[in-house]
């Protein structure tokens, strides 16, 4: 790309989202897609960045788009504007830090079909943000929490995503932290709870089928009591969970590439990985 082109078509791409972000217009549901073209296969961005207008889309392409940062000190993603999506990318942290792959403080965020590997902090992190959607993600090896809910997140929804190898896999704590939902996540091997629920948290949902397996300190730590509620009914059977790994991982990596690319490679590895894991 060229920054001092106008971005309109692939032919006149601009180069970094910087100048992207600039062109477009907070409230108007602007577009930016990611174009994947390095020859290597694997397009990388090695600068965080940070979502400030509103109702601004950012879509790629899945695992060829990576963010990977070259220096540690603030979230790979930080979102602060309301009505956001971001969807289709691999994103991580520099090593040596303490940082989020994506932090969200705006409303009504959509996260969905990203792959966030190997934060220094959590995965994601919420706080101070209402009603944001997290789908088909793949959450996994953070130092800290897959998902971290914190203080004034309200109404968050969270479904058929894979979290696995963190510290908690999702953590639900601080004040005003009402009404969130957990719909169909496979939520396995963290070094913590699967779900960690704080004695703070006003109305948390657990429901439909979740797999919630082999984590070091057990599956939910639910210190809100009654607050809480759980509808896991109906036996949850193997077939059930290929589906949902398969289609996470589709989501993630191989529907956004050609059969027989390093996607589509990876994504049939790592299915196969995660039933090996949970059987």
């Amino acid at each position: 790309g060229d920054d001092t082109k106008d971005g309109l078509t692939p032919a006149n791409a601009v180069a970094t989202f910087v100048q992207a972000q600039t062109l477009a217009t907070a409230g108007n549901n602007d577009i930016i897609f990611a174009l994947s073209t390095n020859s290597s296969g694997i397009s990388t961005v090695t600068t965080p960045i940070s979502i400030s207008k509103s109702t601004l889309k950012l879509r790629g392409p899945g695992f060829p788009f990576q963010f990977v940062p070259a220096a540690s000190g603030s979230a790979t993603i930080n979102i602060t504007a309301d009505e956001v999506e971001v969807s289709g990318f691999y994103i991580t942290t520099a090593a040596g830090g303490t940082d989020n792959g994506i932090t969200v403080t705006g409303d009504r965020a959509l996260i969905k079909d990203c792959w966030i590997q190997s934060a220094t902090a959590n995965g994601i992190d919420l706080s101070s943000s209402s009603r944001t959607q997290i789908d088909t993600c793949v959450i996994e090896d953070n130092s800290g929490n897959g998902i971290n809910i914190g203080a004034s997140t309200t109404s968050s929804t969270i479904r058929e995503c894979i979290i696995t190898g963190n510290a908690d896999g999702i953590d639900i704590a601080g004040t005003s932290v009402t009404d969130n939902v957990l719909e169909n996540n496979i939520i396995y091997s963290n070094t913590g709870y699967g779900i960690d629920i704080a004695a703070g948290a006003l109305r948390t949902g657990i429901r439909f089928h979740h797999t919630i397996a082999k984590n070091t300190s057990g599956s939910i730590n639910n210190l809100a009591g009654a607050e809480t509620f759980q509808d896991t009914s109906g036996a949850i059977t193997q077939g059930d969970i290929d589906s949902i790994v398969d289609g996470v991982w589709d989501e993630v990596i191989s529907g956004h590439t050609t059969a027989g690319t390093t996607g589509k490679t990876l994504r049939d590895a790592k299915t196969k990985a995660t039933l090996a894991s949970l059987k």
